[in-house]
């Protein structure tokens, strides 16, 4: 499922000339899943807000839809804890790669650890929000998704479906610029995700609370990659595409 919600996603946000209302396909994405409704940001922050509110009328339909296709199962989904979802919410467990389990697993008092996921959170946005508007579509597209793994309170491993085409895009930029350092940023993602070191930490019944420090370092590896590449994005947004927001955001381009 979430390898078709990024087919959609990407889809919707990266061809260039599409034969259906760009927005469409994100919307139906947040109808399956609450998630991808975070990428209306890539339309709102490069100034597509036509394909915004496509996105949200999209949204809003497809959901009306499930709601007279079944109207029990909709209601239990939406209104019943997303299908149980809301008990798994800052799950510490080790699968769970998102800014709040990380603050779990280190045990913090919860006004403290909600007040700091919040600050977190409005930190990944103060990243993220000039990539998004000045890099090209690409690289603006893996920093919404980094926004949206990072900051719901559950993002299982395998919801990181995103690694791979931002390995695609990392080594593209690294043969296209010649660049040392982004074949370096390529190879240590590619071996961090391929490893997934969390995997082999002790885990289940809550064993995640009794983590040393340097388990705490690999048992949060997906988080500390995404936040350092975020960091390294906004550092270096001015060489990636000088003078993108015109040149290469969505309204530039011809819309149906």
């Amino acid at each position: 499922v979430n390898l078709i919600l990024m087919a959609l996603v990407a889809a919707d946000c990266l061809v260039e000339r599409t034969r259906w209302p760009r927005g469409l396909l994100i919307g139906i994405a947040a109808a399956i899943k609450l998630t991808p409704a975070v990428f209306v940001l890539f339309f709102l922050l490069r100034r597509d807000t036509r394909a915004a509110v496509v996105t949200v009328t999209a949204a809003a339909a497809a959901t009306a839809l499930g709601f007279l296709v079944s109207t029990s199962a909709s209601v239990q989904y939406w209104f019943g804890g997303l299908g149980g979802a809301s008990g798994l919410s800052g799950s510490p467990f080790h699968k769970n790669q998102a800014l709040l389990p990380a603050l779990v697993r280190l045990e913090i008092p919860t006004p403290l650890r909600t007040l700091l996921w919040l600050a977190l959170c409005v930190g990944v946005l103060a990243l993220a929000v000039p990539v998004i508007r000045r890099a090209d579509a690409e690289i603006a597209l893996l920093a919404v998704a980094a926004v949206a793994l990072l900051v719901s309170p559950t993002s299982w491993s395998h919801h990181w479906v995103w690694a791979a085409p931002a390995l695609l895009v990392l080594i593209v930029h690294a043969v296209r610029r010649r660049s040392a350092g982004w074949a370096l940023a390529a190879l240590v993602a590619g071996v961090a995700f391929y490893l997934a070191p969390h995997i082999d930490l002790p885990a289940e019944a809550n064993r995640e609370l009794d983590w040393t420090p340097l388990q705490h370092l690999f048992g949060n590896t997906y988080v500390l990659l995404a936040l350092l590449g975020l960091v390294v994005l906004r550092l270096t947004v001015h060489k990636l595409d000088p003078g993108s927001t015109t040149e290469q955001s969505i309204p530039s381009r011809t819309r149906q």
